[in-house]
């Protein structure tokens, strides 16, 4: 379970990084920041469980190019393999802007369980 939640802090960090975003001064990673502060589209999903409620499908189109701009930067940034097209973020990142691209497309929320 561990590496697990490692990718997910990973995937997180390395997203908020890309946008500008403290994570850690951030309210729900350690800090008092509100998440209003933040004017890229990157914190509907930064700021969002894992494992319950739903982005809009308004949130989803604003979402997607620049979570797919974040990827491609990330994946030519990388020096480790954290990034890549064939690494656990790489594979995640293509799947979530493929689903935020979908929802927005019919109207439809994504919905996390």
């Amino acid at each position: 379970m561990a590496p697990v939640v490692v990718r997910r802090i990973s995937f997180r960090r390395g997203l908020a990084a890309h946008a500008g975003i403290d994570l850690p001064r951030m309210q729900g990673f350690g800090g008092d920041t509100a998440w209003t502060s933040v004017s890229s589209p990157l914190r509907h999903l930064l700021n969002h469980p894992d494992d319950s409620g739903e982005i809009s499908a308004d949130q989803a189109r604003e979402l997607a190019p620049v979570l797919h701009d974040a990827l491609t930067a990330l994946a030519a940034e990388d020096f480790d393999g954290l990034w890549g097209p064939d690494s656990h973020n790489g594979r995640a990142g293509r799947d979530r802007v493929a689903l935020l691209t979908l929802c927005g497309a019919e109207g439809l929320p994504v919905i996390f369980i």
